[in-house]
């Protein structure tokens, strides 16, 4: 088997390409991690097909003979090959370490970046500490978008020069649920574009300033949240709506009372009756009301809204309710 196997790793450099082909075929075959130094020519190989091959068998066996097996990827000349051979530092434990510390000073950003994920997911606190103050912001990033991290490296994010990296900080540090400063996160509240919980503990700790911070938060981040306010807030008493009334964000608590029950009636119907509130929403509002449609109290407030003017939207949604209230009855 031996002799088998050394014959196939010299074809492998042979000119004929079918042979090569076939030798590739027959290492996998032998599927010995020996056979991955006769892969490592291929990495210079003018055919992509080759180099796709050859980091195939990095990735087979390399993880089997050491971090030392990814050298020849980790020093190639060319980025991609460079990129592959730090995408498989996730297949080894600490004895990467200082691979992976010599990896952040690479010339490419994503080589430095892969490196850096391994170094927040297996590195001590004092390599995260050194990855705060990398160059790269992509890294500065990298470590920041991890959760769990200590109070003291996300103030030091908070200081950063990129606001991208701020931000996560920032986001780090209110998730958290720790006790923080007022003076840590007040000179953050001017900023053009807050995250879901600058503005929720801008409710909670500045009220003053949610009517004009509130507005900046549109689209995809409002309605997160909307889903931060569902899963933190228990009560209409600890929502403070009024606060959010005052700052127009009647469409938050619109989408928190969506979640709540009979306990929040008073301020469903309030919301219901409300001029401020978009139609659509007072609508929606109603329509989820079918299944208590037979409710003596969804009843009386079906009749009395009936009996107004209302718009042609919440009439059918009201109609409706009836029509399921009397054959609920039936």
């Amino acid at each position: 088997m031996p002799t088998d196997l050394g014959r196939a790793m010299q074809r492998l450099t042979h000119r004929d390409i079918r042979t090569r082909r076939r030798a590739i075929r027959d290492l996998y075959e032998h599927d010995r991690p020996e056979a991955l130094d006769g892969f490592v020519t291929l990495l210079d190989d003018d055919d992509p097909w080759f180099v796709a091959k050859a980091v195939e068998a990095h990735r087979k066996w390399a993880p089997l003979r050491g971090v030392e097996a990814l050298e020849p990827m980790l020093n190639h000349t060319d980025v991609g090959v460079r990129q592959a051979g730090a995408n498989l530092l996730d297949e080894f434990g600490v004895e990467a370490m200082d691979t992976a510390h010599r990896l952040l000073s690479d010339a490419d950003a994503t080589v430095q970046q892969h490196a850096a994920r391994w170094l927040i997911k297996n590195g001590d606190e004092e390599a995260r500490a050194a990855l705060a103050n990398h160059p790269n912001v992509v890294v500065r990033r990298a470590l920041f978008m991890r959760t769990n991290l200590p109070t003291e490296l996300l103030e030091i994010g908070l200081s950063d020069d990129h606001e991208s990296v701020q931000r996560l900080a920032l986001q780090g540090i209110l998730r958290s649920g720790r006790p923080v400063n007022n003076d840590v996160i007040e000179p953050h509240l001017n900023t053009t574009s807050p995250t879901p919980e600058l503005v929720w503990w801008v409710a909670q700790h500045h009220p003053s300033m949610l009517a004009p911070l509130l507005p900046l938060l549109t689209g995809r981040p409002r309605k997160a949240l909307a889903n931060l306010l569902r899963e933190t807030v228990k009560s209409s008493e600890d929502l403070q709506v009024e606060r959010w009334f005052e700052a127009n964000g009647h469409d938050l608590v619109t989408k928190w009372v969506l979640h709540r029950g009979p306990e929040e009636d008073a301020l469903r119907w309030s919301l219901i009756s409300m001029e401020s509130v978009p139609v659509i929403e007072r609508s929606i509002l109603l329509e989820r009301l079918i299944g208590r449609a037979n409710d003596p109290s969804v009843r009386e407030h079906v009749k009395a809204l009936l009996a107004s003017d209302l718009h042609p939207l919440l009439r059918v949604a009201c109609e409706n309710l009836s029509t399921a209230a009397l054959e609920l009855d039936a």
